[in-house]
């Protein structure tokens, strides 16, 4: 865990955006044959753990390869492949990343990239392709144009009459809610106090779809915050 820790530091952006493997990260192979209840991959003789982001509990899977298989997070996906549209408790699919510029149909842009729809009205299949997203007071409502870049904390906000990426306004704890809530807290209303941003502690009441929502690493199952 300590060497997966100091890769992960080490690692530049660039192999994060495209979920680049690291063999530190892949805990020594356990015992648990595919298929065989775990809750962490050095359970298992593959050492991977399948869990859905609505549980505690896993699986014994596979190793991930290099294929469109069901994923809840990316690393349930080979190195190069992340795991698109995963829901609470419904599965996504690994799909292969690919770079600036490139033809994001059946695949997927890295997470520093958006997959832009091409102007064609005739191109079957369609040819969308990867482009970084907006910076800073750039328009945002062109249907044809990158979203903002959100790694970079822009939000497509309304200024003035047009929208445009700003820059987004994060909340404490305890505090306002003057923007995003941070530590993944819900804004509550408080009586004649307005509205605060409040973290779920773990035991507390939550609910994965609409909210409240649990602070990670705490997973919300059967309507409680567990890790």
């Amino acid at each position: 865990m300590t060497a997966c820790a100091q890769g992960l530091a080490k690692q530049a952006c660039t192999g994060w955006y495209f979920h680049t493997a690291l063999p530190e990260c892949v805990p020594p192979p356990g015992a648990a044959p595919n298929g065989a209840a775990c809750r962490d991959g050095g359970q298992c003789q593959s050492s991977h753990c399948s869990v859905a982001n609505d549980s505690i509990d896993g699986t014994c899977a596979p190793a991930p390869t290099p294929a469109k298989t069901p994923c809840y997070v990316d690393d349930d996906c080979a190195g190069g492949w992340l795991c698109t549209n995963a829901d609470v408790s419904t599965p996504g699919q690994c799909l292969q990343a690919v770079g600036d510029g490139s033809v994001c149909y059946g695949m997927t842009c890295g997470k520093n990239l958006d997959c832009i729809p091409d102007s064609c009205k005739f191109c079957n299949p369609p040819q969308p392709k990867c482009k970084p997203g907006l910076g800073l007071f750039t328009t945002c409502n062109n249907p044809y144009a990158g979203q903002c870049d959100d790694l970079k904390g822009f939000t497509c906000s309304q200024n003035g009459a047009s929208y445009v990426c700003l820059q987004m306004k994060v909340a404490p704890v305890g505090g306002s809610c003057t923007g995003v809530c941070a530590a993944n807290a819900t804004c509550k209303a408080q009586g004649d106090a307005g509205s605060v941003c409040v973290a779920i502690p773990d035991g507390g009441s939550c609910d994965a779809s609409s909210g409240a929502l649990c602070m990670p690493p705490a997973k919300c199952v059967q309507g409680t915050c567990q890790i």
